[in-house]
């Protein structure tokens, strides 16, 4: 059995990188949208999550939702449908 070092946690490695990747998914949804430098939407999307009181990864993951939501609804309506 491999050996794990103290204090490590190899879910939280995971969750670290997805959130790390989908922030990098919604600062390159934003970029491409409102035609700004990278620089400029990481600093809103921390602007934005900080006056919501929200963690720019949640903010991140609530845009790439939307975006999803906005690009594939007609797609996803009649699987939502079909579940209740």
């Amino acid at each position: 059995m491999p050996k794990r070092r103290l204090g490590l946690n190899p879910l939280s490695v995971d969750d670290n990188v997805a959130n790390a990747r989908m922030f990098h998914l919604a600062e390159g949804v934003l970029v491409r949208l409102l035609r700004r430098p990278p620089e400029q939407i990481v600093n809103e999307l921390i602007d934005v999550a900080q006056r919501f009181g929200l963690s720019p990864f949640a903010l991140a993951r609530v845009l790439m939702a939307a975006t999803v939501r906005q690009c594939w609804a007609i797609l996803l309506e009649p699987v939502a449908s079909e579940q209740y």
